[in-house]
């Protein structure tokens, strides 16, 4: 369903603010964010794109450029942009459109109150605001006053200007829209979508982990994943790690799920009371009932829209039916939670709020007789409309036994007419009903033209004077009202009086049924409030159908698995993870003393990997910056993916892969993993490197955590590792809000040269991996270094573990590049050139035998030239000479 995005940036002196706002199609809802402060750096601007994936973006024309740009180069090949004019964006025009909007919207909740002769099911206990009424002596101003305070009450307006204006705006845009899809042909029956907000509702972004869309593209929650190793992810597998999408059920509930999915949270008790919903549902005796619940959630529509159409009149059938289901089934699902109401399941929030609204039941199967009661599906369908049963209301099933008789009884009045007519006449004459023009005689056109003697072009036109003695004469006291090419159709006495006595039956029939539906519309609509409630509790029913893990203060992960590597090989090879932030330099921290800074090290990872079983306290050894080396193959990628994929799958209220996890709550997600190179971004893969990173330095906490894979690898040697460590470095100078991070890197001098150490307050580890080198026997005789030779060497084995590393290990690229089946004449070529770089040895030139003869004929030449005296030189024979080498 769409989604469209309006906003607004102001820059001032300081800091500048931004307003939003923002329209869900599959809800029809129109939220609202109160003014925020935003820097021209944008970050809480793209966490609202990655949260929100709008298709349509509005904003003020003109605008920052800078916002511009940001936009354009973020999201402009998904997202259409839409400038609209900067007066359109006025905080006045914006509260006055708004303020129209909720008077329309109370005008229709009035309509929608019961009459004083209509009975209705209420809840006794539902004494809320929105059942009281303001009454005015003018009622207008009432309705004002009313609108006003709901307004006020929803968002503080003299705060928020900005998102006031864009409200308006966007509201504005969605009326056009509305009436665009209005004049559209229904080709499909269904009539055009609707597309007015229903509701509008206040949002804020405080309860959620700011995740930017480069971090959701880098851990590719929402796209494919191509990885070594790894077979490609599509979207919906990767959604199903977190809810099942193709087997989540209803259209609300997958939309819910992918909400949760994109915008993960940092309110600890929502997460748990998610976590201890999906271990209900997931415990081996609620297995069957949760089979049962799928399948009546499988009947569950879009209830808002259903709303909307019956609400406009524009509801057909299969609408009908849609509603009629959604009470029956809602029905059958509370039956199947009765048992769970009175279990110790009840202290559940999700069973809670089934319980709370366990009276619904009897307005759903109010609101479902009635239904049923009225329409009549099978003869509707077979009409393609909506047909009222037989029985609901005795003037409409005369009106009907009229219809049904009507063949006869205009047989019996064309004898009746025709009898006073001559034989010809009377033989070929009908009566027959046409709806809204009532009855009429009609005769052929060809006994005009044999009696009249006039032409069938002739004989259409009534001022004929033939024509007109020949009425007079044969059809006394009949008026034509029109012509065909084959018929003549009039009037008489009799039947002006079928018209008065029998009436436009098919219109009164049409009026009637839908007086009816309009009645029952009214019922229905009565019950809106229950249906959008129980709607929402069966939407978050629906998103509970995965497995997922809990969460605590800290990152402490025991054999952790990557969710999506582990799916697509046949062996996972787990590992753990142990981060605290806020620790800093090492040398900053209180009361820690170490006597040997690696051995200390050695010995807590040792103790971590022997202590998978039993529970364990992170101790204050615990660093912030984790740095993982290790080979090409190794595995550094998809273990540096996994804890950041872990993180967010436990701020999405999910349970997590993992032995045991304690997983603290995270404000921000920064990711370094993956370079999105496209041309529409003027900018080098490494400048897309630096902003990632640069986001990381400015907005990281104590409480973020930040995935580095391999940063600096896009420039020169030096000036890459020193980006690394200066950033590491700056991390570290944070103190106690140095946010977690894991970082990879093949700079592994930085790590055995101990430019980033232990005694710094690093976690230092590498990729375990076994391999053997085979002698080269030519090598040996030259007294040259072991090489890896195609053919004369052992396979290299990943062993996919996190080990602890001093940095002493090799990237094994050649062998990397042997097993992608580089050529080996490369392959040997590479290894004589790593060799010499290393010893820093002259690189001889690869020479053919031609080449090698050239060289020395031109080395008699110099010599030559060198020895003799120049006075003897002849400069015309040199120059031939030289050229004959060459030819």
């Amino acid at each position: 369903m769409e989604t469209i995005l309006c906003l607004q940036w102001k820059q001032s002196a300081s800091l500048g603010r931004l307003g939003c706002c923002y329209y869900s199609g599959t809800n029809l809802e129109l939220q609202l964010m109160e003014d925020t402060v935003e820097s021209d750096k944008f970050e809480y601007t793209s966490m609202l794109l990655a949260q929100l994936s709008p298709q349509t973006i509005i904003l003020p024309d003109p605008s920052d450029e800078n916002l511009v740009e940001f936009l354009t180069s973020e999201h402009g090949a998904t997202a259409t942009l839409i400038r609209t004019s900067n007066k359109e964006f006025l905080f006045d025009k914006g509260r006055i459109t708004l303020l129209n909007w909720y008077i329309s919207h109370i005008n229709q909740q009035q309509e929608q109150q019961p009459s004083a002769n209509t009975a209705i099911y209420t809840d006794t206990e539902d004494t809320g605001i929105e059942n009281h009424h303001i009454y005015f002596r003018d009622h207008e101003e009432g309705i004002k006053t009313h609108a006003y305070l709901q307004m006020e009450g929803l968002i503080e307006l003299e705060e928020s200007q900005l998102t006031i204006g864009c409200a308006g705006v966007l509201l504005k845009h969605l009326d056009k829209l509305q009436q665009e899809r209005n004049m559209q042909e229904d080709e499909t029956g269904v009539g055009p979508e609707v597309v007015q907000p229903t509701v509008i509702k206040a949002f804020s972004c405080n309860r959620y982990m700011q995740v930017n869309s480069d971090t959701m593209r880098s851990l590719c929650i929402f796209e494919s994943e191509r990885h070594p190793n790894m077979h490609q992810i599509q979207k919906k597998e990767i959604l199903s790690l977190f809810g099942l999408l193709n087997k989540t059920t209803s259209v609300l509930g997958k939309e819910m799920l992918r909400e949760w999915v994109s915008r993960p949270m940092t309110d600890k008790m929502a997460l748990e009371d998610r976590h201890l919903a999906i271990g209900l549902f997931m415990a081996s005796d609620m297995r069957d009932k949760s089979i049962a619940l799928r399948s009546h959630l499988r009947h569950i529509k879009n209830i808002h829209r259903l709303l909307v159409r019956v609400r406009e009149s524009k509801a057909k059938t299969n609408d009908w039916q849609y509603i009629l289901k959604f009470a029956y089934y809602t029905i059958c699902i509370f039956n199947a939670l009765q048992p769970i109401f009175n279990s110790p399941y009840a202290q559940c929030l999700l069973i809670q709020k089934f319980k709370k609204r366990s009276s619904t039941v009897k307005a759903m199967q109010e609101a479902g007789s009635v239904i049923d009661s009225i329409i009549d599906f099978g003869a509707s369908k077979a009409e393609a409309q909506t047909i009222v049963k037989k029985g609901v209301d005795n003037e409409l099933d005369m009106l009907r036994e009229e219809y049904e008789k009507l063949n006869d009884t205009l047989l019996r009045v064309s004898q009746e007419i025709g009898s006073a007519l001559p034989i010809g006449l009377s033989a070929a004459l009908n009566v027959v009903y046409f709806p809204q023009l009532g009855y009429l005689i009609t005769l052929p056109q060809y006994h005009l033209q044999r009696n009249s003697g006039l032409s069938s072009a002739s004989s259409s036109y009534c001022d004929n004077s033939n024509v007109t003695e020949y009425y007079q004469r044969n059809l006394p006291g009949f008026e034509l009202q029109f012509s065909t090419a084959d018929n003549l159709y009039y009037k008489n006495d009799r039947t002006k009086e079928l018209d008065a006595t029998l009436g436009d039956l098919h219109a009164m029939i049409s009026d009637r049924e839908i007086e009816i539906l309009q009645e029952l519309s009214t019922t229905v609509l009565q019950y809106s409030t229950q249906f959008i409630e129980i709607s929402e509790a069966l939407s978050e029913l629906d998103c509970y159908v995965k497995p997922n893990l809990t969460m605590d203060n800290s990152l402490d992960v025991v054999k952790g698995r990557h969710p999506l590597q582990e799916l697509s090989v046949g062996i996972f090879i787990p590992n753990h993870t142990h981060l605290k932030g806020g620790q800093g330099f090492k040398s900053q921290r209180p009361d820690v003393q170490y006597s040997s800074a690696f051995d200390s090290l050695r010995d807590t990872a040792s103790s971590r990997l022997n202590s998978a079983g039993r529970d364990r306290r992170m101790g204050d050894d615990t660093n912030s910056i984790q740095i993982v080396t290790g080979a090409n193959f190794s595995g550094k990628s998809v273990y540096l993916k996994q804890v950041a994929l872990l993180t967010y799958m436990a701020h999405v209220g999910s349970f997590v892969p993992a032995e045991r996890a304690t997983i603290g709550i995270t404000d921000k997600l920064f990711t370094r993993i993956q370079t999105s190179e496209t041309v529409l971004k003027p900018q080098s893969a490494f400048a897309f490197d630096l902003q990632q990173i640069n986001r990381a330095l400015q907005n990281a906490t104590c409480q973020s955590l930040v995935i580095i894979d391999e940063f600096g690898k896009g420039t020169d040697i030096a000036d890459g590792s020193a980006l690394f460590c200066s950033a590491l470095g700056y991390f570290l100078s944070k103190g106690d809000q140095c946010p977690k991070v894991i970082a990879s890197t093949h700079f592994h001098d930085l790590v055995c040269k101990n430019i980033l150490s232990v005694q710094d307050g690093i976690t230092l580890s590498q990729t375990e991996i076994m391999s053997q080198n085979m002698q080269n026997q030519d090598n040996n005789k030259e007294g040259l270094h072991l090489e890896l030779v195609p053919g004369k060497e052992s396979e290299v084995v990943f062993l996919y573990r996190i080990v602890p590393s001093n940095g002493d290990s090799k990237s094994h690229g050649l062998w990397c590049a042997s097993i992608a089946g580089f050529p080996a004449h490369t392959i040997e070529r590479a290894a004589y050139l790593t060799r010499k770089f290393k010893n820093m040895e002259p690189i001889e030139k690869i020479q053919t035998e031609q080449e090698e003869e050239k060289y020395r004929l031109l080395e008699i030449i110099r010599d030559d030239f060198v020895t003799k005296n120049i006075s003897d030189q002849d400069i015309s024979q040199l120059i031939p000479s030289i050229n004959s080498i060459f030819i």
